[in-house]
C-alpha cells in the first residue's frame, strides 16, 4: 500500500515537472513569437518609408506606375535597428547573417521585398501596368497595388520561430479637382454669414476655421496632414475675437491625414534658385527655354513637373495652344502683338493665328484700377464667344481650331513686365463672353493674374441667364441650389438635360467681375447676380504682420459692391502656390463681400476638367499574417 501511493506520488510530481516545462517553453516561445512580430511589423515601416520615397521621385524613374524592379533598391534592415535581438537575449541569432531579400531562413530577416501586384491582385516581376489601376473610393481616384513582404526568424527553445507578414501598399493617383477645397499650405475659412460647404476639404497643412462669425458647416469629409483647429490661424493679425464651431454634417474631421503632394513633387526638394523648380509656382509657368527660344524648353534642363515617360504637369507643356502676348520694347504701357505655337511648339497656320487674332485683344487702353494691388491693370481681352465656335474636334468642319474628345488647354501669358516707374502697371488676361465653351471642356491657364466677367460656362448669354442668378435658393447659404436655380440654362446641353462643359481657370490669382461690369467701371460699383462653374487654381498672399490672408472665402478676389447679391461657384478650389504677380494683401481690397452660394461641381468626380495635374497620396494599408 505504501509503495502504491509513492509510486503514485512519484507520477504526478513528474506529471507537475513536465506541465511546469511546457509552460515556460510555451512562454518562452510567445515571448519569442511576440519579439518577432514587433521585428516584423517594424521592418515593414521601414520598407514602406522607403518604397514611399522611390515612388515620390518620379524624375528619377522615367516611367509611370513604378515596377516591382524599381524597389530592388530598397536597403536591407540592419542589427542596429532591433535591440532587443542582442544574442544576449535570444541565444543562436547570426548576426552575420541577419537580413536578405531571399527566403533563406538561415537569416533572421528574409523575403524583404516589395512586388508590384496586377488588377486581380497577382504579384508581378514586371508590373504594375497602366492596366492594373485599381478603383479608390470615388472615380477620379485610382491607385496602384504593392505587396510588402517579410519573414522574421529567431532561435528558440527547440524549433525556431518564424513570423510571416505582409502589408497592402498603395500609390493613389488623386485629382485635387475632386476635393471642394484643396490647399497645400494652411486652408483659413472664417466667413462672416453662415457658410456651407459641400464636397470633401483637405490641406496638406493646418486648417483653422471658425473665427469670422459666421458658422460654417461642412458637407463632405474635412481632413487634413497636420491639425484642424476651430481657431484664428497664429499669424492672422486681424483682431477677430471668439469663435463659432464648425459643423461636420459629412462626417468627423480627420487630422493627420496622409499628405497630397501636388504633382507628386515634395515641396521640400524644389530649390528656388534652380530653374524649373522654383515653387509649385512653375506649374502655370512656361519651363527654361532653349538658348534663343522663347518657346522650346530646354531639354537639358531637368524639369519635376515634367518627368520624362510620365504626363507633364506644367501646363504650359499640355496646352493645345500657347498664346505670347509681347512688344519689341518690353514694355506694358505700349502696344502688343500676339504670337501661337502649338502643343508641339511650332508656330501654327495662318488661319489658326486669325483665329485667335480675332479672338484675343492686346491694349493699352483697356484698363482697371485694382486697389488691392494698387496698380491699373492692363488687361487683354480673350473673347470666348468669338473664339469657341472656332474649336472642333476635327477640322473637317472648317473650324481652324482643333481639341481633343480631353478637352483643351489654351495657356496665354503677356510677357510685358510690371511698370512702377509712372504708378505701378500690371498686365492681365480677361475672360468675357464665357457663356458657352468648347465641347469636351476648356482650361484656361496663364501665369499672369486672370479676371473673369460676367457668367462662365452657363450656356447662357447677357440676356438668357441662369436661374442661379434670380430668385429665391432657399435652404443654408453655400450648401446648394434647389433644381430650380440650376447654374445653367438647359438648352447647353443635349435633350435639356442640366449639364456643363468641365472647365478650369489656372493663374496667379483668378479676379471676379459680375455681370454689371463695364470698361469704365470703378471698384465698389454695385455688381449683378453671377455664376461660374469652373474650378480654379489660384495664389494667394498668406498671412502677414499687417493683413490676414482672406480666407477660402475671398479665394475668388472680388472688386465690386455685392451686399445681399448672390454669387453662384459650381467647381473646385484649389490653391498651392503663393501669388508671384498679383502680391497685394487682401487687407487693401475695395469691395463688399456677396452672399456665397457655393457649390462643389460634382462632375469632377468622373469628368475634371482637361489636364494631367494630380496631387498623389501613398498609404500603407492593413497588414496581415502570411501562410
Amino acid at each position: 500500500m505504501t509503495l502504491t501511493v509513492l509510486m503514485v506520488l512519484l507520477i504526478v510530481v513528474g506529471i507537475a515537472f513536465d506541465l511546469s516545462g511546457n509552460v515556460t517553453r510555451n512562454a518562452a516561445r510567445g515571448t519569442v513569437r511576440e519579439n518577432a512580430m514587433a521585428v516584423a511589423s517594424s521592418a515593414l515601416e521601414l520598407q514602406f518609408a522607403q518604397w514611399r520615397c522611390i515612388c515620390g521621385a518620379p524624375a528619377k524613374l522615367q516611367h509611370f506606375p513604378p515596377v516591382t524592379a524599381d524597389f530592388q533598391s530598397i536597403t536591407l534592415p540592419s542589427a542596429s535597428m532591433f535591440p532587443m535581438l542582442s544574442t544576449g537575449s535570444f541565444t543562436g541569432i547570426n548576426l552575420a547573417k541577419f537580413a536578405t531579400t531571399g527566403t533563406d531562413s538561415r537569416y533572421v530577416i528574409s523575403n524583404y521585398q516589395v512586388v508590384g501586384l496586377t488588377q486581380k491582385g497577382v504579384p508581378t516581376q514586371t508590373g504594375p501596368s497602366s492596366s492594373d489601376s485599381v478603383p479608390v473610393y470615388n472615380p477620379s481616384k485610382v491607385a496602384y497595388n504593392y505587396l510588402g513582404t517579410v519573414d522574421v526568424t529567431i532561435p528558440t527553445l527547440g524549433q525556431a520561430i518564424t513570423v510571416k507578414l505582409g502589408q497592402l501598399f498603395q500609390y493613389q493617383v488623386r485629382s485635387p479637382w475632386s476635393y471642394a477645397i484643396f490647399f497645400s499650405g494652411d486652408l483659413e475659412i472664417n466667413p462672416s454669414p453662415p457658410m456651407g460647404i459641400t464636397g470633401d476639404v483637405f490641406t496638406n497643412s493646418n486648417l483653422y476655421v471658425g473665427s469670422g462669425g459666421g458658422q460654417v458647416t461642412f458637407l463632405g469629409a474635412v481632413s487634413a496632414a497636420n491639425t484642424i483647429n476651430a481657431a484664428k490661424d497664429p499669424n492672422d493679425p486681424s483682431s477677430r475675437s471668439g469663435v463659432t464651431a464648425p459643423i461636420y454634417a459629412g462626417g468627423n474631421s480627420m487630422p493627420g491625414a496622409p499628405q497630397e503632394q501636388p504633382s507628386n513633387v515634395k515641396a521640400a526638394d524644389l530649390n528656388p534658385a534652380t530653374p524649373n523648380e522654383t515653387s509649385y509656382h512653375e506649374i502655370i509657368d512656361p519651363p527654361q527655354f532653349k538658348s534663343g527660344s522663347t518657346t522650346v524648353p530646354d531639354p537639358n534642363v531637368p524639369d519635376p513637373f515634367s518627368p520624362p515617360g510620365q504626363l507633364s504637369q506644367r501646363y504650359y507643356n499640355e496646352a493645345n495652344y500657347k498664346v505670347t502676348i509681347s512688344n519689341a520694347t518690353n514694355d506694358v504701357t505700349k502696344s502688343a502683338t500676339i504670337s501661337v505655337t502649338d502643343q508641339y511648339n511650332i508656330p501654327v497656320s495662318a488661319a489658326e493665328l486669325a483665329a485667335f487674332q480675332a479672338a484675343i485683344t492686346p491694349s493699352t487702353t483697356t484698363t482697371l484700377q485694382d486697389s488691392r494691388e494698387s496698380a491699373k491693370i492692363v488687361l487683354t481681352n480673350v473673347d470666348l464667344s468669338v473664339l469657341t465656335p472656332r474649336v472642333a474636334l476635327n477640322s473637317t468642319t472648317g473650324t481652324p481650331l482643333v481639341t481633343t474628345t480631353n478637352g483643351m488647354i489654351l495657356y496665354i501669358r503677356d510677357t510685358r513686365p510690371v511698370v512702377t516707374s509712372i504708378g505701378k502697371t500690371e498686365p492681365a488676361i480677361r475672360l468675357i463672353n464665357g457663356g458657352k465653351l468648347p465641347d469636351y471642356g476648356l482650361t484656361v491657364a496663364s501665369n499672369n493674374p486672370v479676371y473673369v466677367q460676367g457668367d462662365y460656362n452657363t450656356g447662357g448669354t447677357s440676356t438668357n441667364q441662369p436661374a442661379s442668378n434670380g430668385g429665391s435658393p432657399g435652404g443654408v447659404t453655400g450648401v446648394g441650389a434647389p433644381t430650380v436655380n440650376t447654374p445653367v440654362i438647359l438648352a447647353y446641353s443635349a435633350a435639356g438635360t442640366p449639364y456643363w462643359e468641365p472647365a478650369a481657370i489656372v493663374a496667379d490669382a483668378v479676379n471676379i467681375l459680375s455681370n454689371a461690369w463695364k470698361d469704365g467701371n470703378v471698384e465698389g460699383s454695385v455688381a449683378k447676380p453671377t455664376t461660374i462653374n469652373a474650378g480654379i487654381m489660384s495664389g494667394n498672399v498668406p498671412d502677414s504682420t499687417a493683413s490676414y490672408s482672406g480666407g477660402v472665402e475671398n479665394f475668388p478676389r472680388f472688386h465690386e459692391k455685392w451686399t445681399g447679391i448672390r454669387f453662384s461657384y459650381f467647381g473646385s478650389m484649389v490653391c498651392i502656390f503663393q501669388s508671384k504677380q498679383a502680391t497685394g494683401p487682401w487687407g487693401n481690397a475695395t469691395y463688399n463681400p456677396p452672399d456665397r452660394y457655393w457649390n462643389f461641381d460634382a462632375k469632377f468626380l468622373k469628368n475634371p476638367p482637361p489636364g494631367s495635374f494630380t496631387a498623389p497620396a501613398f498609404q500603407a494599408l492593413h497588414w496581415f499574417i502570411r501562410p
